[in-house]
């Protein structure tokens, strides 16, 4: 028995060409001494089946089968998750994306995040972009495809608005009161009252006015921030 493992009666009778009456009262006996424990051990076992196995070695399989257990759910290493994170993020070297549907897949990804606009440019999608134009950006915000969207509302103006790309159609995590999706930003020029702000002119504005409490930044913040502004 401490060589067998679970074992029924009548495999364990064909084993040694016994009776399995015999065997079955020979099991008897050692469970009565503490030496071997009945039950079901093996996963997939017939129903109604009883196994019977030494009670050092079912403590030993009890005891492998926890410790492969937790190798199974553990987490991995530091340096292994940054390795996937990133790869995940197109900025190990050979997973960039290229053109529009790689600059769409990004901003897929990361819709939400709440960056400075120079940042999107300057920083985010460069790295995840191979040989990246400023110009695929412009045309995606001026197709529709993409929206500079505002997720939540701030009484006092930051030095740096924070303007958050997503696509025109946002997962529904990031979605309004009741999963409804918040609109994009429509920031209005003189030049083109109503139409989407490019990308440029977001970068220029937003840091044209370096002070917080600039009349010009306090004036025009209520106006912007919730997403349209009067007529001038």
């Amino acid at each position: 028995m401490e060589r067998l493992g679970p074992v029924t009666v009548p495999a364990l009778a064909g084993r040694l060409g016994m009776d399995p009456s015999r065997i079955e009262a020979a099991l008897l006996a050692l469970e009565s001494r503490g030496s071997v424990l009945r039950g079901i051990f093996t996963p997939g076992a017939p129903p109604g089946s009883t196994e019977w196995c030494d009670r050092r070695l079912l403590t030993r399989i009890h005891r492998l089968t926890i410790g492969r257990l937790r190798r199974e759910i553990e987490p991995v290493s530091a340096a292994d998750f940054i390795r996937f994170l990133l790869r995940w993020q197109h900025l190990s070297p050979g997973t960039q994306l290229h053109g529009r549907r790689g600059i769409a897949e990004v901003i897929g990804q990361l819709q939400g995040l709440e960056l400075p606009a120079p940042a999107w440019e300057r920083d985010v999608l460069p790295a995840r972009i191979a040989r990246y134009d400023p110009a695929d950006l412009e045309a995606l915000c001026l197709s529709g495809e993409v929206a500079w969207a505002r997720l939540g509302i701030e009484e006092e103006p930051p030095i740096r608005p924070p303007a958050p790309l997503r696509p025109a159609t946002p997962a529904p995590a990031i979605g309004g009161a009741g999963g409804v999706p918040p609109p994009p930003v429509r920031l209005p020029c003189r030049s083109c009252y109503g139409r989407t702000w490019r990308s440029s002119s977001i970068r220029r504005r937003a840091t044209s006015s370096r002070s917080p409490d600039s009349p010009r930044r306090r004036g025009k913040w209520p106006a912007t921030w919730p997403g349209g502004a009067p007529r001038s």
